[in-house]
């Protein structure tokens, strides 16, 4: 698991739209780490397992993050 914070800045789409944080390989869940509306800079405090390929990040809208990992434990 890694622990952090996720930040997204840089978003203009419209509506409402969220990201989500989940473990590489496994499935995109149906729960979001973050949701956001245009123009907003949005910060979050994150704790992800890591999976055979890492940890992945999906956006319904495409926008910029700023990722800072904190630590990780077993």
């Amino acid at each position: 698991m890694i622990v952090g914070n996720a930040t997204i800045v840089n978003n203009v789409w419209g509506g409402y739209v969220y990201a989500t944080l989940y473990p590489g390989g496994a499935t995109l869940p149906t729960v979001s780490n973050l949701n956001y509306v245009p123009g907003q800079v949005v910060p979050n405090a994150f704790t992800v397992k890591l999976g055979n390929n890492g940890f992945n990040i999906y956006s319904t809208q495409k926008t910029d993050f700023i990722m800072d990992v904190g630590g990780y434990f077993a």
